[in-house]
């Protein structure tokens, strides 16, 4: 059995994470920033307690839930990257091809 303390703070861990993850798939990065900071905080706690050899199988499983939340969160934060940076690349061609038309247009 994990001792409550590690058991209190790693689900807030987890709660943090998955509000991030719904923060993220709505676009408010903002807030996820936000959370982040405390979330790093919590995590730097949270290894910081002791554990004995009984609350291992515990933890084991329960950091693999928030592993499973935090590729989750990465997954959307990635494709917010990439759609982002098609759009940039999508901007510059739209750029480079008004100025090569503007280039053009003055020679006639």
């Amino acid at each position: 059995m994990l001792n409550q303390s590690l058991a209190d703070a790693l689900g807030e861990i987890l709660s943090l994470t998955i509000a991030q993850t719904e923060a993220a798939d709505e676009g408010e990065w903002d807030q996820v920033r936000s959370m982040d900071r405390r979330r790093l905080e919590l995590l730097t706690n949270f290894f910081e307690m002791p554990a004995g050899p009984a609350e291992r199988d515990v933890l084991s499983e329960q950091l693999g839930a928030l592993m499973q939340a935090d590729a989750r969160l990465l997954e959307v934060a990635t494709q917010a990257r990439n759609g982002i940076a098609d759009r940039m690349s999508a901007h510059k061609r739209q750029r480079s091809g008004v100025a090569a038309y503007r280039k053009a247009s003055t020679h006639l």
